[in-house]
């Protein structure tokens, strides 16, 4: 249905995602996931995947404050939504706003006890910035999600930085196989 908000917002989402990790070669994936986010938000403007694919097309395109905004405002309508809030923590946290970040991602984890391996990519980052390896390696090692370029990379950095060369060399030949 054409006039159906929620999947051009999930396809936003989609196409964000694809052009975020460089699954594809398509040099315009963002700019078609930001035409089907504004195309979600003019047909629902209260869906909180319209509103956050729409933020997350704000981040990519490098406007950090008004993603930071915008996410938020998407979060607010349904604050339960571990996904988006992990989502939403994580990149604050990648514009340096490690506090209110890490509180999200907290939240989000109390939320959901599940949660998937590259929810940890902030704390590891936190951590390794501190030079807190041991705790770093700790998070970054439940960061198990297949074909995830950030459990390996994190791993092989923490490793490498603290002197373990062969757990670097065995994280790195795991990149390289992703």
């Amino acid at each position: 249905d054409p006039a159906y908000g929620l999947p051009h917002a999930l396809l936003a989402d989609l196409l964000a995602a694809h052009y975020q990790w460089g699954c594809e070669e398509e040099a315009d994936w963002l700019e078609k996931a930001a035409a089907l986010a504004a195309t979600a938000l003019d047909l629902d403007a209260d869906s909180q995947y319209a509103q956050w694919s729409w933020a997350f097309c704000r981040f990519l395109q490098g406007d950090g404050e008004q993603f930071a905004d915008l996410a938020r405002r998407a979060i607010d309508r349904n604050p339960y939504n571990s996904n988006l809030r992990f989502g939403y923590g994580v990149k604050l946290c990648m514009l340096a706003r490690w506090n209110e970040g890490l509180t999200h991602v907290d939240e989000a984890t109390r939320l959901n006890r599940s949660c998937p391996g590259w929810t940890h990519t902030a704390w590891v980052l936190r951590h390794y910035l501190n030079e807190n390896y041991h705790e770093a390696l700790n998070r970054a090692k439940l960061i198990y999600t297949p074909d995830f370029l950030g459990g390996p990379l994190l791993r092989a950095a923490i490793y490498g930085r603290t002197g373990r060369r062969e757990q670097a060399e065995t994280e790195l030949a795991a990149l390289t196989q992703i």
